[in-house]
């Protein structure tokens, strides 16, 4: 329930921007995706299950063919940022963009809520996990490589301004 929160705001902006609806219409996004997040949690079982698996095969094959399809026009030398003295790393900058790192990750940490519908969770949910986060970490990084090689580059890339 609290990342369905979390989660209809960005949404109903995406949707909106999208389709080109007026800014005032966002709240009916936001109630459609919460009651249907909520209703097929709801509703349990196999449902959940399927919409899950559905919904995460598409996402994975987006970000494929984001990243293979991009990756002819990518130019790492041209539009990445050759002074990388330049950007602050410390603490402020860090947690300034980790909310955004971390939704490549989100729902993971759900994994071992589910040992009560597994057969064997003791070689089951650790083998989802490895391979839920092997496959995140790989789209991340392809991600975060096609996003900094294309234009407008790592300028344009700057995470914490959309914070």
């Amino acid at each position: 329930i609290a990342y369905v929160t979390a989660s209809v705001i960005p949404f109903g902006q995406m949707l909106t921007h999208a389709l080109g609806t007026p800014v005032e219409y966002e709240p009916l996004w936001w109630a459609f995706f919460y009651l249907t997040a909520i209703g097929i949690n709801v509703m349990g079982g196999r449902v959940f299950w399927n919409f899950n698996r559905f919904i995460g095969v598409i996402s994975l094959l987006f970000l494929l063919i984001y990243i293979l399809g991009t990756a002819k026009f990518c130019d790492f030398n041209k539009f990445s940022e050759s002074n990388v003295a330049a950007y602050e790393f410390n603490g402020t900058s860090f947690v300034s963009v980790y909310p955004v790192i971390a939704f490549f990750f989100i729902g993971v940490e759900g994994l071992p809520l589910v040992c009560v519908d597994c057969e064997n969770p003791q070689s089951q949910i650790p083998y989802g996990m490895t391979s839920c986060y092997i496959i995140l970490a790989c789209t991340a990084i392809g991600t975060f490589f096609t996003v900094t090689s294309q234009f407008p580059g790592t300028a344009g890339a700057q995470m914490s301004s959309y914070l």
